[in-house]
């Protein structure tokens, strides 16, 4: 925020980032020769999540998720945006973002606390799957 109020005082525009979140089986390692080796993450989620993080640009929300990864976090704070056909890959991919109206963290006393206006968007994610994870099932009741 404050790099972009920077930016606007000298007249250049903002700087803008979007997050795709994905689970799946990759392949990771170093290709090339060996005085020029890089490292670099292959599969099919590595695909998906790419094309997942580019549709940051067309929906209002900066962190997108597939279904895969709202399941494998195993929580329903999620909001669905649509289906959307992506380029290379068979079936149409369920998009969604964190719902964080009324997201609530855990402050150092173990207390819930409201954190939605404190925190980016992208560490509110994380830390609303942490903290669901934390809380006891008579605490998650009282959130629903």
């Amino acid at each position: 925020t404050d790099l972009n109020l920077r930016r606007k005082e000298k007249g250049l525009s903002d700087i803008k980032f979007g997050i795709g979140l994905h689970v799946g089986n990759v392949m990771i390692g170093n290709v090339g020769l060996t005085d020029r080796l890089t490292f670099s993450v292959f599969g099919s989620a590595v695909n998906e999540v790419q094309r997942l993080q580019t549709l940051t640009k067309k929906y209002p929300h900066r962190v997108l998720a597939s279904k895969d990864f709202a399941s494998y976090c195993g929580a329903n704070s999620w909001l669905t945006l649509g289906s959307e056909e992506l380029a290379g890959i068979k079936q149409k991919l369920t998009v969604l973002s964190p719902d964080l109206s009324g997201a609530l963290a855990l402050d150092e006393d173990g207390a819930l606390e409201p954190i939605y206006d404190r925190r980016s968007e992208a560490e509110q994610v994380m830390l609303l799957h942490r903290d669901a994870a934390r809380l006891s099932a008579g605490d998650q009741r009282k959130l629903q």
